[in-house]
């Protein structure tokens, strides 16, 4: 058997340890990056689905008051607080 022994001298470690620091900094951007771009990739599709959403309720919305205007036409608005107390005076009035 061959026993010999290789000598390291301090700038081989030196070398050593920085292509170690290297390597391990390159792995760790690698997880980092790979973290980010899931998240990243999470919420664009969560804002898509509530663009979609709101775009939905905003058509909705649209419909609702141009039936509203029509239905509106030649009848008198009443605020809420008053259109209560008719009810309800009505109701004790029964």
């Amino acid at each position: 058997m061959n026993n010999k022994r290789i000598k390291v001298t301090g700038d081989q470690r030196h070398l050593a340890a920085l292509v170690y620091d290297i390597g391990l900094r390159k792995q760790i951007e690698e997880r980092v990056k790979s973290k980010y771009l899931k998240r990243i990739d999470y919420l664009v599709k969560a804002n898509n689905e509530l663009m979609s959403e709101l775009e939905m309720c905003e058509s909705e919305i649209i419909t609702v008051e141009k039936n509203y205007d029509k239905e509106k036409e030649g009848n008198v608005s009443i605020p809420n607080s008053i259109a209560d107390n008719l009810l309800l005076d009505n109701e004790k009035s029964k």
